[in-house]
């Protein structure tokens, strides 16, 4: 074995590992996000019936993780980890009937249900993801920008920018969807580095307040 063919062994082996990792993480982050966003909205749905009963709980659970974990757990990340739950209640619209006709592999992911009660969601997409998806209105629209981005491993700046450019919208009036879908060539592909300098998988670990941990260092 030569010494460029070397290289290239140990590359692959090195981008296997860091792919690895990036689905482990995501997986991991989404899962514990979505399970909290439930518990959250079953305890809401069996308190108190007063207004404001969910907010106030959310208020002091967030005070009280923010003690005990540092960043990562306000108000505003609670309420979105709940809207997370109520978006996507039985989990990823990827595997779904309604999207059996769109071409999503079967490798992507599916909705069944795992053994912990975590409903699936593809591990290629993390939870900065989904918090654009969030962002997008339309139940239709939201289930096709998850499975192309799935699909096509977007970025989550190339799922802003899919969506901000009303793909979804295009596509369903044109006559010529395969040339809509051509103009997504040259798309930005995420990469094992992004993910794994992204501030809320950084914050999940508890890594975001360490300030010996600088981008050299994760690269």
């Amino acid at each position: 074995m030569n010494e460029d063919r070397l290289y290239e062994r140990i590359a692959e082996i090195l981008e296997e590992a860091r792919a690895q990792v990036v689905r482990t993480v995501n997986t991991a982050m989404v899962h514990a996000y979505w399970l909290i966003g439930r518990e959250i909205v079953h305890v809401e749905q069996g308190g108190a019936a007063r207004a404001g009963y969910g907010d106030e709980v959310i208020k002091h659970l967030a005070q009280r993780l923010t003690r005990q974990y540092g960043k990562g757990w306000s108000v505003s990340s609670l309420k979105r980890m709940r809207q997370f739950f109520q978006v996507f209640p039985k989990g990823s619209a990827i595997g779904s009937t309604a999207l059996s006709q769109s071409a999503a592999p079967a490798q992507i992911g599916s909705a069944a249900q795992t053994e912990s009660g975590a409903a699936a969601f593809p591990p290629l997409l993390s939870w900065s993801h989904y918090l654009v998806l969030l962002r997008v209105r339309d139940d239709a629209a939201r289930a096709f920008y998850e499975v192309e981005a799935a699909r096509e491993n977007w970025s989550t700046r190339e799922l802003e920018r899919q969506v901000g450019a009303l793909l979804y919208d295009r596509l369903r009036r044109s006559r010529d969807q395969e040339g809509v879908k051509a103009l997504t060539n040259g798309q930005d592909v995420a990469t094992a580095s992004d993910v794994i300098k992204d501030p809320f998988v950084l914050e999940f670990l508890d890594l975001g307040e360490h300030p010996h941990f600088h981008e050299r260092d994760l690269e």
